[in-house]
């Protein structure tokens, strides 16, 4: 009885801690996937403006970097998605085609991650094309 009565008190701080440990672990791959996704459109761009070929579908090209980027929160779905259809921990991008895009463009990149109090939180990021 008394091991019993152990384990559960083990238990109820252990389980907490370990929620707390996940819900801080996909909030981090989430921020990282937006990182990401900002640099791989600075880079596109950068390539466009010395004329390099540049990705014809960024949304598929990173979601296939590293075997296929995934949703932390959601892993049915991908990590990188068109802008306004995201879901929580997708990152959102509002150009899938860099080919047409000419000085003055602008990208839209977006995200949402719940915050430590279990609010959900955004970020939202404008990258222009020089």
């Amino acid at each position: 009885m008394i091991v019993v009565s152990i384990l559960g008190v083990l238990s109820a701080v252990a389980i907490p801690q370990y929620l707390s440990y996940v819900e801080i672990s996909k909030r981090g791959v989430t921020i990282s996937n937006f990182r990401t996704a900002i640099k791989a459109v600075q880079g596109e761009i950068s390539k466009k403006t010395t004329g390099k070929p540049v990705a014809s579908d960024m949304v598929l090209t990173l979601n296939d970097l590293q075997r296929r980027n995934k949703d932390p929160y959601d892993s049915s779905l991908d990590a990188f998605t068109d802008f306004g259809a995201t879901q929580l921990g997708q990152v959102g991008i509002s150009v899938r085609d860099f080919r047409p895009l000419n000085p003055g463009d602008t990208i839209d990149l977006s995200v949402s991650y719940v915050e430590n109090d279990g609010t959900v939180a955004s970020r939202t990021e404008t990258v222009t094309v020089r």
